[in-house]
């Protein structure tokens, strides 16, 4: 029996790195050379407008051909990153899957908007909680995975599953007289959720990052397992 537990979800811890002041501020230039100092904030797809925030605080629409060719650059690469960032035009659906004994969970990545999103790459780690019972611990086990998404085309979703992992119930047997009589249960496997990073274009030398738990507070619980990358211990997906 297969049961399926369905949540679209708001990106989450969303962030990206590029070289700016401790305010956000980007230096760049418009076409008659002016230096501008401005906070890029998002691109509207269907209007193809740029919202910026200049130092005094105004936010105005503008359109990316304001800037200079060298700006320009800079200013397409954030709003190819802005794509990959934003629900709004990447969103993100997982739904975990209980197979009888086995637990993955399907990634469906949704382009929402008219342009292709560029190759993406995924780190995944799954969170089994083992409880403990009659005198034993409770303790998490991780299991970590790899994707590799090629360019998603304008309008189209594509659907990865995780690697599956077994969902055990631990039993020990007990004596009576030298035979055995009845079993002990020792722990019990219970899904904790799946913790996900999505690694974008690189924008001043740093890919850009977007982490999404499900459920949401699974963050709150556990701690990102670096540790699974680091030994290799994970397995690659190729997909669409």
């Amino acid at each position: 029996m297969t049961r399926i537990i369905t949540g679209v979800l708001i990106c989450f811890l969303a962030g990206m790195i590029v070289q700016a002041d401790s305010n956000g501020y980007q230096e760049l230039s418009d076409q008659s050379g002016r230096s501008l100092q401005v906070k890029l904030l998002k691109y509207d797809d269907v209007k193809k407008q740029l919202l910026i925030q200049t130092e005094n605080g105004r936010q105005t629409w503008v359109s990316p051909s304001i800037f200079s060719e060298e700006s320009a650059k800079y200013v397409w690469r954030w709003i190819e990153t802005d794509r990959v960032l934003s629900d709004r035009s990447l969103q993100v659906t997982i739904r975990k899957r209980l197979d009888d004994d086995r637990l993955h969970y399907e990634l469906t990545l949704d382009n929402r908007t008219g342009n292709s999103l560029p190759a993406l790459k995924a780190d995944y780690v799954i969170y089994v909680r083992q409880d403990g019972q009659n005198g034993t611990k409770d303790q998490i086990r991780c299991v970590g995975g790899k994707l590799e998404i090629e360019a998603i085309p304008p309008r189209k979703k594509v659907t990865f599953d995780t690697k599956s992992t077994s969902m055990k119930l631990r039993s020990a047997p007990v004596f009576d007289g030298g035979r055995s009589s009845d079993t002990v249960k020792l722990s019990e496997d219970k899904p904790l959720g799946v913790w996900i990073k999505i690694y974008g274009p690189f924008i001043d030398g740093v890919p850009c990052e977007r982490d999404i738990c499900f459920p949401a507070e699974l963050s709150e619980k556990v701690s990102w397992a670096e540790h699974l990358f680091i030994s290799h211990n994970v397995d690659t997906i190729h997909g669409f």
